[in-house]
Parts: C-alpha cells; sequence; structure tokens
C-alpha cells in the first residue's frame, strides 16, 4: 500500500481539487472490485461509523480503507458516495463548503 500525503493551502478551490483526486481513486478501486467480481458494498450498506479527526489532522480515506477502518469524516464519505454514484452512471461531484471565517470547511 503506499500512503500519499500532501500539503495544500486552506482555500476551497485547491481542497476541492484535492477531493475531485479522492473521488476518482474511489472510482478506480470500486470498478476494480466490480470486475474481479467482489463488489464493495455501497455507503448506506456499510457498517460504518462518522468520527471526527482532531482539529488540524486530515487523514483522506479511499473507500476500501473506509470499509475496514470502520470509521470516516466528512470528506471520506463524500469521496465514496461520490464515487459510488458516477459508477451507476450518476453525474455526482464532492465539493467542501466553508463553515465559518476562519478557513474551517465541512
Amino acid at each position: 500500500m503506499l500512503h500519499v500525503q500532501m500539503e495544500i493551502p486552506a482555500e476551497r478551490g485547491v481542497i476541492n481539487a484535492a477531493l475531485e483526486g479522492l473521488v476518482r481513486a474511489n472510482v478506480v478501486l470500486m470498478r476494480d472490485a466490480i470486475a474481479d467480481g467482489s463488489p464493495l458494498p455501497g455507503v448506506y450498506d456499510a457498517d460504518l461509523v462518522f468520527r471526527r479527526e482532531p482539529r488540524g489532522v486530515e487523514d483522506w480515506q479511499t473507500y476500501p480503507r473506509l470499509l475496514a477502518s470502520g470509521r470516516g469524516d466528512c470528506e471520506d464519505y463524500a469521496g465514496a458516495r461520490a464515487a459510488e454514484l458516477r459508477c451507476i452512471g450518476e453525474h455526482a461531484v464532492a465539493e467542501v463548503v466553508p463553515v465559518d471565517d476562519q478557513g474551517n470547511f465541512h
């Protein structure tokens, strides 16, 4: 497994670009699982728990890693759900939303 770490500005456009990368990676992983005959469970069918990360920590999980950990936060779920919808032909976008004027996003 390859663990990728990057530092980006806390700017909405840059964060959305990174989130799009997570969505695309999830699409590839989901399609590969389908092609291998072992499709991943749907986001709403999986036994997952929402858990925020500590302030200042962002560990973005691919969908298989989210399933393995059993817990994730907003970008993990958004990245997985948007990919799931794309895999069935829907136009789906995951996007961050500013929640305050302190540079915090959801």
